[in-house]
């Protein structure tokens, strides 16, 4: 069973595939094949809202989508997760704050369980089931300016509170630009290209 976090993939390849008018069973396998990194900005779609059940669950989930990701992606190298951004309580209640709070600290175990190599996230050696994770660019942050990189979100940088508008889409793109560039490791190959 594929992971939640997932199910888009096919969907995807098959539009790829379909604008460029080649045959899926010859050309996903080529494409799968290239892809050596991820940039991961996912929801979840658990309905518990308790700290700290409910990142323990996601963390379990984004484990799990590595594992598959490598299955799917065998020469994936590494995946940039991202922390949602505030949702200015709009959605349904399991989507509101502070679960989208609590999404970046189901990301923070995530990575920490690799850096202390639990059983089923080993990223290197001979016993490697996934790609390594690293933070991206965190998008989780109020109306007020971060002390850490002046990042805020707004609510005026959405459509409903919750899906970014264009200027929120600028806003985070241009963010993640800034990450991909200044990082120690990203930029040795995203500069590059």
């Amino acid at each position: 069973m594929v992971p939640r976090s997932l199910s888009g993939i096919k969907e995807s390849v098959k539009l790829i595939i379909s604008s460029e008018r080649f045959e899926e069973d010859t050309f996903v396998p080529v494409l799968f094949s290239l892809v050596q990194i991820v940039y991961l900005e996912t929801d979840d779609s658990s309905q518990v809202v308790k700290f700290p059940d409910r990142p323990v669950i996601v963390k379990k989930d984004i484990e799990a989508a590595l594992r598959t990701m490598l299955i799917k992606l065998p020469n994936l190298k590494v995946v940039y997760v991202l922390g949602r951004t505030r949702t200015f309580n709009h959605g349904t209640p399991w989507n509101v704050e502070p679960s989208p709070y609590h999404f970046g600290w189901a990301c923070k175990w995530a990575i920490q369980d690799q850096i202390n190599s639990v059983s089923g996230t080993e990223y290197k050696g001979p016993n490697k089931v996934a790609p390594m994770l690293a933070w991206g660019f965190y998008q989780w942050a109020d109306s007020l300016p971060r002390s850490t990189d002046n990042f805020y979100w707004r609510w005026s940088e959405t459509k409903d509170g919750l899906h970014a508008n264009d200027i929120g889409q600028d806003t985070l793109s241009t963010r993640f630009q800034k990450f991909l560039l200044t990082d120690p490791y990203a930029r040795l190959w995203y500069a590059k290209h």
